[in-house]
């Protein structure tokens, strides 16, 4: 049984170091499921070092990366998606999510960075958006903000904010100045989606001015290698114990 035991402890230790994929797309936002197919090689990494065209450059306006980790939706950014760019009055928008390839957004999160928690809306045929509205007033980075009086809200939950992460050219988000550290947020969308493996799942964010946008597309992954072996020890140790108790 000790032998199981320290079996699961190391498996359990190992997921935790499983990688997550890389969904961000190049490309304006969506506005119809064609969206979806277009595909991220513009650019290597797609999202890195870029803003949307035209407009100002460096890391306090760029929104990098999407990551997708099972449930768990990651945005990166050298953009400081809690403060934003407080000299120019831009804040961070609401993030959009469409699921199982609809052509419209299904839900909107909207975020309170001061408790660290963020609320679930689910969308409808009626729900009302806030487009850009300063500076450049890109269209193409619509919708920004979510009317909330027009969506039916689901829940309130906690998120993960890490600030002064390193470069990771592995998952997409490098140094486009120096010196630059990166922030991340990170959401589980299995606290009011019940998604399946293979199941796709469309992002969307920006801030008030439009300067820079995110994108992301993606499935839902297959169970990871070690994430099996954790399940399938706790298996074993449950029979075990079953089995010792008779």
């Amino acid at each position: 049984m000790k032998k199981l035991v320290a079996m699961l402890v190391l498996a359990a230790g190992l997921s935790a170091f499983a990688t997550p994929v890389n969904i961000t797309v190049v490309g304006a936002t969506p506005v119809s499921v064609n969206w979806y197919n277009s595909p991220a090689t513009t650019q290597v990494p797609p999202g890195d070092n870029e803003v949307m065209p035209g407009n100002v450059m460096g890391n306090a306006w760029d929104m990098e990366a999407v990551l997708l980790d099972g449930n768990n939706l990651s945005l990166v950014g050298s953009y400081d998606w809690a403060n934003g760019v407080p000299s120019d009055n831009v804040s961070t928008g609401d993030l959009f999510i469409a699921v199982n390839g609809s052509s419209t957004y299904n839900y909107a999160l909207v975020f309170d960075y001061n408790a660290d928690t963020y609320t679930a809306y689910q969308l409808n045929s009626g729900s009302q958006f806030l487009g850009v509205n300063q500076g450049q007033n890109i269209p193409f980075s619509n919708p920004f903000e979510l009317v909330t009086s027009t969506a039916t809200d689901i829940g309130s939950y906690g998120f993960q904010y890490q600030t002064g992460l390193s470069d990771d050219a592995a998952l997409g988000y490098t140094s486009w100045e120096t010196p630059t550290t990166h922030n991340e947020i990170s959401v589980d969308l299995g606290n009011f989606l019940a998604l399946t493996t293979g199941e796709e799942i469309a992002s969307h964010i920006t801030m008030t001015c439009g300067n820079d946008e995110l994108n992301g597309f993606g499935k839902v992954p297959e169970p990871g290698s070690l994430s099996m072996i954790l399940v399938g020890l706790l298996s074993i140790v449950g029979l075990a114990i079953s089995r010792k108790r008779k």
